[in-house]
């Protein structure tokens, strides 16, 4: 079993085998390579929590639709808890609507500037797990860690998936189904991203470098992750989606812009934010 120590974690970036688990825990099975190490720190346990901010209420997207979301189920994947600081992102102000295709790969490029360094590894849960958001708080399997600084997390997404939503989600990380309005007009949408379309915006379905609330883990606690559906939808435009109606929404086809930008929205580190309660 290996120990940790505290050396850069950018090397286990490239192939996601972070193996916090086999550190404290002995071998896990799926994880085989060796991971960084630390010299300092006791072991603990840590539960892990996930919490919708505002479920069902109304927000507006930074295309100026109005959206009220009655269904949102997720599939989550492993999840890790780093020492280095968050990778902020820049939000500019939105452009005209002519050139929304255009924006999708520079807004990303903002969200996900490339000088992220996590750092070490102080914690994790690697189960993957699937939730509905709208369900209220949910407990997802326990973790891990060891106790230090954190300053940023990982959050990621799996397929296929276990946990109570497992069955509804299928082959899809992310579901969602709800009402848009802008200027008079309505529509009833549903939407879906599996794990390949959202792995063409963040690899392998990370999401790096989101804002862990900074604090030390000094024993055993609670990671509370509260995720934000509004962020997934400020990018798509709903202009180009059919009315639909409350009993038969308008399914958003993968391929087109107003999917891409649901897919975009997935991605987005300013989504998750994870927090820790001892």
């Amino acid at each position: 079993m290996a120990s940790l120590r505290a050396t850069s974690f950018l090397p286990a970036l490239a192939g996601f085998s972070i193996s916090l688990g086999a550190l404290l825990l002995g071998p896990l099975g799926c994880e085989e390579e060796s991971a960084p190490e630390a010299t300092s720190g006791r072991r603990i346990s840590l539960q892990t929590r996930l919490e919708t901010q505002d479920p069902g209420a109304p927000f507006l997207t930074g295309l100026g639709w109005q959206v009220r979301l009655s269904r949102a189920l997720l599939a989550t994947g492993p999840l890790y808890y780093f020492d280095g600081a968050p990778a902020f992102s820049r939000a500019p102000s939105p452009p005209p609507r002519s050139r929304l295709a255009s924006w999708f790969g520079p807004r990303l490029a903002w969200a996900h500037p490339g000088h992220y360094k996590p750092g070490t590894a102080r914690g994790q849960v690697l189960q993957p797990w699937s939730i509905d958001l709208f369900a209220g708080p949910a407990e997802l399997p326990a973790g891990d860690g060891i106790t230090g600084v954190v300053r940023s997390g990982r959050f990621s997404f799996a397929a296929p998936s276990a946990g109570p939503a497992a069955s509804a989600l299928g082959a899809a990380v992310a579901l969602a189904e709800g009402v848009a309005e802008k200027d008079g007009a309505t529509v009833h949408f549903r939407v879906e991203a599996t794990f390949e379309e959202l792995s063409k915006r963040a690899t392998e379905g990370r999401v790096e470098g989101c804002i862990f609330e900074e604090t030390e883990l000094q024993g055993d606690g609670t990671v509370t992750i509260t995720v934000q559906p509004g962020t997934w939808f400020n990018l798509v435009d709903f202009s180009q989606v059919e009315p639909g109606a409350a009993g038969s929404p308008t399914t958003l086809q993968p391929g087109t812009t107003p999917h891409l930008g649901f897919v975009t929205g997935l991605a987005q580190l300013s989504a998750y934010r994870f927090r820790y309660n001892p």
